[in-house]
């Protein structure tokens, strides 16, 4: 919903900046770059922000094939079984399960022994 917020706010100020185009070569040019040089910072920072979080969430499935439950418990139903190596996002966490979803949106809860966060930030190899 955040990141939701983030783009429409971006996407109006590029609307208005869009149908100002006439206006950006007379007298307004200064108010319209002042406004550019205030607005579009804390946009960007903010856009950024939410990339970084989202990136953060990345895991990938270890193990040959692992079974992804309705519930975060041992007995929990079996709703589908994820490869080793896929990666998933990583959402909500109870003792011991981590909450996934997969690129095309299936959730359930995995073994937090199965997963392993994928820290974007990190050069490969670099333990």
């Amino acid at each position: 919903m955040k990141r939701a917020l983030q783009r429409a706010g971006f996407g109006l100020l590029l609307a208005s900046l869009w149908r100002a185009r006439p206006q950006l070569a007379g007298r307004r040019l200064l108010g319209w770059s002042a406004l550019l040089l205030v607005a579009l910072p804390p946009l960007l920072l903010a856009w950024s922000s939410g990339v970084r979080a989202d990136a953060a969430r990345q895991a990938v499935v270890l193990g040959e094939v692992v079974p992804l439950r309705s519930e975060p418990q041992d007995d929990g139903m079996i709703q589908f079984r994820l490869a080793g190596g896929s990666i998933v996002t990583a959402d909500d966490a109870r003792p011991g399960w981590r909450l996934v979803e997969t690129a095309e949106g299936a959730r359930g809860w995995l073994p937090e022994g199965h997963l392993r966060l994928i820290d974007p930030w990190k050069s490969p190899g670099a333990d």
